[in-house]
């Protein structure tokens, strides 16, 4: 089985460099995981409700998944630090990534603001491109 399932809900295609993001993360080996391109959907929200269902209903899932958008460039490191955050048991987490713009970061934080620095942080507003989730937060979520 794997370790978690790394998800890219497109509705077009996936960058070319997001795919050699993904590449370098297996050629490394630091984590166990399949890759899987799906949706196809114009509502990357709905195709992603849907995955989370399939996620928890399905028998043989591991309890881990994270998601990356089509656009997201990452090192190995970056993802392999998702993994490892949910397995010491983080429920829903996310990597940090700049806006398209490359102005500003995608994540939102309380009060005076939000600093990378490598470090867990609680941020007001997650973004869900670069996300982990596990099992267990996803049947929270429904059953609340």
């Amino acid at each position: 089985m794997h370790d978690f399932l790394l998800i890219t809900v497109a509705y077009r295609n996936v960058e070319m460099e997001t795919c050699w993001s993904v590449e370098k993360a297996h050629q490394k080996g630091l984590d166990n995981f399949m890759w899987i391109v799906g949706g196809g959907d114009a509502l990357i929200g709905r195709s992603r409700s849907h995955i989370l269902s399939q996620f928890v209903t399905q028998e043989g899932m591991p309890d881990f998944l994270i998601f990356l958008d089509s656009d997201i460039i990452f090192e190995p490191e970056d993802l392999h630090r998702i993994a490892q955050d949910l397995k010491a048991g983080y429920h829903l987490i996310g990597g940090d990534y700049p806006v398209k713009s490359g102005m500003q970061s995608a994540n939102y934080a309380f009060g005076d603001g939000y600093r990378s620095n490598g470090k867990i942080q609680e941020i007001q507003f997650l973004s869900t491109g670069f996300m982990g989730i596990s099992k267990k937060c996803v049947k929270d979520i429904a059953e609340k």
